[in-house]
């Protein structure tokens, strides 16, 4: 429900935005064309941030459903990292694609997201697996018991 309310805020932002800049923008252009820009960019932002690719809100989501199907936490995060790979390889091959064939060096930046959810997916799913082969750890399993000790008066070298 958490990672689903960002976008949903943003796609209602876009529509409230969108009714002002029909109703109140029609009788006063500089806020019609402001809300009408707010609108796009919230309309936007919340697609963009559905795209399921974890670790974005759209991952979450997916990960959340995954989770309620299977029951595996650490198997949906991994199903979900997946997907979210994919989508950031998508991203920086459709950039590059760009670059290539239009000379337009504005592919970049989807080089750089893509490469950036690539890298937020994978490091999600380490994460996840980390802890959960720690989770049955505890620290007196793992600490050192016979700590060398120096008194208060003892000079460094």
């Amino acid at each position: 429900m958490v990672a689903i309310a960002g976008p949903g805020m943003s796609l209602a932002l876009a529509i409230v935005f969108f009714v002002i800049s029909i109703t109140i923008g029609r009788g006063v252009e500089m806020i019609g064309v402001a809300s009408a820009w707010l609108a796009y960019i919230n309309a936007a932002l919340g697609i963009f941030n559905l795209i399921p690719g974890f670790p974005m809100d759209g991952g979450r989501v997916l990960r959340a459903f995954l989770w309620s199907r299977s029951g595996d936490f650490t198997k949906a995060t991994r199903q979900a990292s997946i997907v979210g790979r994919s989508f950031g390889f998508l991203f920086m091959a459709l950039g590059g694609a760009e670059v290539l064939l239009t000379q337009n060096l504005g592919g970049l930046w989807l080089v750089f997201i893509g490469w950036f959810i690539e890298n937020a997916a994978n490091s999600s799913y380490q994460q996840v697996e980390l802890q959960a082969a720690l989770t049955d750890i505890a620290a007196r399993d793992i600490m050192a018991r016979d700590v060398p000790s120096v008194q208060a008066g003892d000079s460094i070298d």
